[in-house]
């Protein structure tokens, strides 16, 4: 019986509730904690019962102080008329509706039933049906276009006529036609006026299961009744006179029990942690930036291709902003629909923007060291690069333009339970609080289009790896970056394998995943821009200390060059030493 329901509504057969019930009283989920509301039209007793592992006075105290619901055997008016023909036929048919119940209870006796329906509402379905046949049948008389329609559709001989004898459920016509006339049948019932849509609401009584302390057995009694009004729609309850909520629930009102739902979010010192991050990695790569465009005219910073370097402080400012995306969630889940959509845009392209240089100068030492055919050697340009980058990011917006396109993998918000904040029992009446946690995800296929997404840049990672392998026998003095670059690669690859696997283990950990995120991206990012560029920004300072030292022995400032002749090299990253 795993609910937190306080008030529940058993509407089920006799077998299931006794089931219900045994185990609710082996679970102490009793009154005053806990009240059930049943069916009334089962027979005395029917909770003493040898199929549970339960006593009969266990069970009295699981439906102790419990209500029943039954409907009103007693007779209105014998003398109500209707335009559907029932009223004064049904009085003089079934003088008292007493009677009639007690013949059908007596059949149900002797067929040996245990689940006994009240006579009521099984002779309301009846007649609905008896009204609905009649008004077909009045309709092929009236009609002939629709008696034609029906003789098609049973498909008789051409020119036949058709009778109701005819029907089979085959006939869509007769079959639509006698739907529509059912639907809006309407007559006064023993009671209440209903239409055959409400025939399952109707007035009847309210009964309480007390077990009085003096006998400590179980009876029932009746407490109030419920009616509607003339269009059987609104309800009021009433109780009978000497009967109020104090005498019916001695020991307090049964508690509703509505679930406390509390939303988790991510803790503010986590939040305020990563967004520092995220701004000194955005400092950073703007400083990258400038010192890129102020030495950009150094024969050794034209080497390192300082347009492909701009497009690495790009991708990386980008995945530093993705952080302030990832370490942020709010309650609502539209605006965490936008956040969840809007982090998944920026991390894949900024990682993509920000690698892709790293992967296309490897391609270019590798390129130059391991061609095959050197005496038909191209240079790998720099616009080739840009290319490259182009098409990797162009792959990422394929990839999420077909998933915010198509709704089954949309990302949205949904609410979970936390299984990392445990749910909360407190008060009197054991109120309790589950936590729950907004989580990024789709209707179908979310897990499956992030492994494509994340197995593409694995991918990426792979083929880098393996050109830096590749490479690692290069030990030419002009090219000692390519050993940054390495660095580079492997780094990234540990990053964004912890990133898959926060991803694929901790998603309902909104805290951790936060993190872990964060930090992955943060690091990845940072190596990207550390190694690319202190490098350079130590081979500028020993130029100066070397400019200054020779011009210093000669007697005046000279500036040396690079001993180096790469007059004729490909754009390479190099450094002169």
């Amino acid at each position: 019986m795993n609910t937190e329901s306080r008030i529940i509504y058993l509407a089920m057969y006799v077998d299931d509730i006794i089931s219900v019930l045994c185990e609710a009283y082996h679970q102490n989920k009793v009154y005053p904690l806990y009240v059930f509301i049943t069916l009334g039209w089962y027979t005395d007793g029917w909770w003493d019962s040898s199929t549970v592992n339960c006593t009969r006075h266990q069970m009295e105290i699981a439906l102790n102080r419990s209500l029943a619901i039954t409907l009103d055997p007693q007779i209105k008016d014998t003398n109500m008329t209707t335009s559907s023909g029932f009223g004064q036929f049904y009085a003089n048919v079934f003088a008292s509706f007493n009677q009639y119940r007690k013949l059908y209870l007596e059949g149900v006796s002797r067929m040996n039933l245990s689940d006994v329906y009240d006579g009521e509402p099984c002779f309301y379905v009846v007649w609905s049906y008896a009204i609905a046949l009649n008004r077909t049948i009045r309709d092929l008389r009236a009609d002939p276009a629709f008696k034609r329609l029906a003789a098609a559709a049973s498909h008789l001989p051409p020119n036949s006529t058709f009778y109701m004898e005819n029907f089979t459920y085959a006939n869509d016509v007769i079959l639509e036609r006698m739907y529509q006339h059912l639907m809006n049948a309407s007559f006064v019932g023993i009671t209440i006026p209903l239409k055959c849509v409400t025939l399952i609401v109707m007035a009847g009584h309210v009964v309480l299961f007390p077990m009085p302390s003096c006998s400590n057995q179980l009876h029932k009694f009746d407490i109030g009744y419920v009616v509607l009004d003339q269009n059987g729609q609104s309800v009021a309850f009433n109780f009978l006179p000497g009967e109020s909520m104090e005498t019916i629930w001695p020991d307090g009102v049964p508690h509703d029990g509505t679930l406390i739902k509390s939303t988790i979010n991510i803790e503010p010192w986590v939040t305020a942690v990563m967004y520092i991050l995220a701004t000194l990695g955005i400092a950073l790569a703007i400083i990258c930036f400038i010192f890129m465009a102020v030495f950009r005219e150094r024969k050794l910073i034209r080497l390192t291709s300082p347009n492909i370097n701009y497009i690495t402080c790009g991708g990386c400012m980008v995945l530093y902003t993705s952080i302030f995306f990832l370490a942020i969630q709010s309650t609502d889940e539209t605006i965490t629909t936008a956040i969840c959509n809007v982090r998944i845009w920026l991390w894949a392209i900024g990682y993509s923007v920000a690698f892709g240089p790293v992967l296309g100068k490897m391609y270019r030492v590798y390129y130059v060291f391991n061609n095959p055919k050197p005496k038909r050697k191209r240079v790998i340009k720099d616009w080739m690069i840009v290319v490259l980058i182009s098409v990797l990011a162009g792959i990422d917006v394929i990839i999420l333009v077909i998933v915010t396109a198509v709704p089954e993998l949309r990302t949205t918000a949904v609410f979970k339970q936390s299984t990392e904040y445990p749910q909360i029992v407190s008060g009197a009446f054991h109120d309790t609080t589950i936590n729950c946690i907004l989580i990024c995800d789709s209707q179908k296929g979310y897990t499956i289009w992030h492994g494509v997404l994340f197995g593409y840049k694995g991918l990426i990672q792979v083929i880098a790896i393996l050109l830096a392998f590749g490479t690692r026998k290069v030990k030419v003095k002009g090219l000692n970056d390519s050993k940054y670059i390495a660095a580079i690669i492997y780094v990234t690859s540990i990053c964004l394998v912890v990133v898959i696997i926060s991803f694929a283990t901790l998603r309902d950990k909104v805290n951790t995943l936060a993190v872990i995120y964060s930090l992955g991206f943060w690091c990845a990012a940072t190596i990207i821009l550390l190694l690319v560029f202190i490098p350079k920004h130590k081979s500028v300072e020993n130029m100066k200390q070397l400019s200054i030292s020779r011009g210093s022995n000669l007697g005046f400032g000279e500036m040396i060059q690079c001993d180096t002749d790469v007059s004729h090299t490909p754009p390479i990253d190099a450094t002169c030493n």
